[in-house]
């Protein structure tokens, strides 16, 4: 009997189904991934840092402006994009979104709602979740977003 080992890990597929968290190309947000599990998905990181935190390896994969957070052995908890080298919410809407899109491409997911800050930009609110959005005439120039702690 064959055995398969998935390097993804559902950290907590409760929250998974009754929230929809972003992914970044695939990579769910709250789910826990290898380091050989982001790369073999995102490619080579430009650098990458890790160390040890309160609840074991916290690491970060930087891809040139890009940052992605990885905290307690993996779990994955943040990122911000600052170019359109990745999208989020590329399991929900082909092509996902990216820096260089429209806002109204939010709308297109058919949950969540956009609000405007009071800097003028915007934040795109899921139930107890947000993406912070900053954008230059309506078109996207960074995507922020990480799971309270």
């Amino acid at each position: 009997m064959a055995m398969i080992l998935l390097n993804v890990i559902p950290s907590d597929a409760l929250l998974a189904q009754q929230c929809p968290l972003p992914d970044v190309e695939g990579i769910v947000t709250g789910n826990v991934y290898t380091y050989s599990s982001v790369i073999s998905t995102l490619g080579q990181p430009t650098s990458y840092w890790s160390g040890k935190g309160e609840e074991g390896l916290d690491e970060e994969y930087y891809f040139d402006t890009n940052l992605l957070r990885f905290r307690e052995n993996g779990s994955f908890s943040a990122f911000v994009l600052k170019n359109n080298r990745f999208a989020i919410y590329t399991s929900r809407l082909s092509g996902g979104i990216k820096v260089g899109d429209s806002l109204s491409k939010f709308h297109q997911l058919g949950f969540g709602s956009l609000t405007l800050n009071t800097d003028g930009n915007y934040r795109f609110n899921i139930e107890d979740f947000w993406i912070d959005i900053e954008h230059n005439n309506g078109i996207i120039t960074k995507l922020r977003f990480s799971i309270p702690v």
